[in-house]
């Protein structure tokens, strides 16, 4: 092979490799990018799901604590800094609930105020927890509440006549720093 032979072969060989580099770059920077685009946008969905499986927030798991003394263990031993913590945990919804201490205590006074005596302040939510099939022979129950968080919810301040007020003991798991943040 004669040297113009070997320049003319380098030179196509250069000009082959520059094409190469040329088309699977720009590939390569969109793969990137698009990668780049889904990471985030997992990140997002991640940071606003709920806890449990019930899709369940801040002020929400607090009310449970609040009211029926029910909570995932691990935000119960941290509460600070549970949120901060677990903010991109994808397994976030793998959290169960557990009964606390006063818990059966708690939804036998929710109980009474309900079906035992004729308030009228909590008629609306006597109106919802019958609508959810709940009366004097039928009352709530612990178990009904830890697998119906949102319900236990609904029920328990339904149209703004909350029972909350009347139940919440404050000194429970430091509640009252919680619940200050959103003006109870």
């Amino acid at each position: 092979m004669s040297s113009e032979d070997k320049k003319d072969y380098r030179k196509i060989k250069i000009i082959f490799t520059l094409q190469i580099i040329l088309v699977i770059l720009p590939i390569n920077v969109a793969l990137m990018a698009g990668g780049y685009y889904l990471f985030e946008k997992e990140q997002e969905r991640i940071k606003y799901m709920g806890y449990t499986e019930y899709d369940l927030n801040k002020l929400q798991m607090d009310y449970l604590i609040g009211l029926y003394d029910i909570y995932i263990p691990e935000y119960k031993n941290a509460p600070m800094t549970f949120f901060t913590d677990n903010m991109y945990n994808p397994d976030k919804d793998k959290y169960k609930f557990v009964k606390g201490e006063s818990c059966e205590e708690q939804i036998e006074k929710i109980n009474s105020l309900l079906f035992d005596n004729n308030d009228r302040n909590y008629e609306s939510v006597r109106e919802i927890a019958a609508i959810y099939g709940f009366n004097k022979d039928n009352p709530i129950t612990s178990d009904w509440v830890i697998t119906h968080p949102m319900d236990a919810i609904r029920i328990s301040s339904y149209k703004g006549d909350s029972i909350y007020p009347a139940l919440i003991d404050r000194d429970r798991y430091g509640i009252e720093v919680y619940w200050s943040e959103y003006g109870f």
